[in-house]
């Protein structure tokens, strides 16, 4: 039987361990027709148990636990497009330096990246658990992105299918990160 919060926990868990998020940061969610699971807020996102798992309904309503500061991220963007099915939301090294800038992430130099992936939206700055990021970042996946670099705080990525989806996506970009900023260390070396 399909474990939910067990999925949750399992990617969560990789996040931490291929080092795509820090103890502390990030949350993540799925939506299960209309109820979404997320994680709850304040906690590492390490060696979670099913009761750090929150569940509100799609309503905004809490049913149980207390979710991530975040929630509205999540609750907002499940609102704006119902096809999104799961939401991971972390704060990967190469990813966060162009966050900073915001600085555009080149998924367009692979095929791989830029067909499953496209070009990641840049949302700009407001502050974390703001109605205003909330809104800025759901509108965005309203209209069609996948991914959505918040400046100074870290990416969001959706999917349709699953939470491993989504995970599996986010670490694809990191990858491109991680690649252009390689190259962008090499080329200047070589001056």
């Amino acid at each position: 039987m399909y474990d939910i919060k067990q999925e949750i926990i399992d990617v969560a868990n990789r996040l931490y361990e291929k080092n795509l998020n820090g103890g502390y940061g990030g949350n993540l969610s799925i939506k299960v027709e209309n109820i979404i699971y997320i994680t709850r807020g304040g906690i590492p996102k390490v060696n979670l148990t099913p009761e750090d798992i929150a569940i509100i309904d799609i309503e905004g309503n809490f049913i149980e636990g207390k979710p991530s500061s975040e929630y509205k991220m999540h609750l907002y963007t499940y609102q704006k497009n119902a096809q999104i099915k799961a939401i991971v939301h972390a704060h990967p090294p190469y990813t966060m330096g162009f966050s900073i800038g915001p600085t555009d992430i080149p998924t367009e130099l692979f095929p791989e990246t830029s067909m499953l992936i496209g070009k990641v939206h840049i949302s700009p700055f407001f502050p974390s658990g703001s109605n205003e990021l909330a809104e800025d970042v759901a509108d965005r996946f309203a209209n069609g992105a996948i991914a959505v670099l918040m400046e100074k705080h870290g990416i969001s990525v959706v999917s349709t299918t699953s939470l491993w989806d989504a995970y599996y996506k986010l670490e694809a970009i990191e990858h491109v990160a991680m690649a252009y900023t390689t190259h962008t260390i090499l080329k200047e070396a070589r001056r």
